[in-house]
């Protein structure tokens, strides 16, 4: 593992922020498929995620002007990869690692929801 990781990926949470509405159809679905703000799954190939250092950052970035709820997903790395869905920090550029979810979330496996 590499020694920048090391600190990132011991925690086992990751975070997700999305909107009320997105998280509203996910749960009548019983399957969380939004990438990032206004991208699917399917157009991007992963979820994207953050760690908690993170999470208020892309919040702001992503969600800044944004008159919507949000809520939080939190995730777990250890029952996401153990129903089979693969979790792996990535680049995002200028060297700061990002958790990127490699398949639709069931919602049984989102461990608490943070409304915002």
């Amino acid at each position: 593992m590499n020694d920048e990781l090391d600190g990132v990926v011991s925690s086992d949470l990751i975070y997700h922020v999305t909107t009320l509405s997105d998280w509203t159809q996910a749960q009548l679905k019983g399957t969380y498929d939004r990438s990032t703000k206004g991208k699917s799954f399917e157009q991007v190939g992963f979820i994207h995620a953050s760690t908690a250092l993170q999470l208020e950052g892309i919040k702001v970035i992503l969600y800044g002007n944004t008159t919507e709820k949000l809520v939080v997903l939190v995730l777990s790395q250890t029952k996401l990869q153990g129903a089979g869905i693969e979790v792996i920090f990535e680049d995002g550029g200028e060297g700061e690692f990002y958790p990127h979810i490699f398949a639709p979330i069931p919602v049984r496996l989102i461990v608490d929801t943070i409304y915002l």
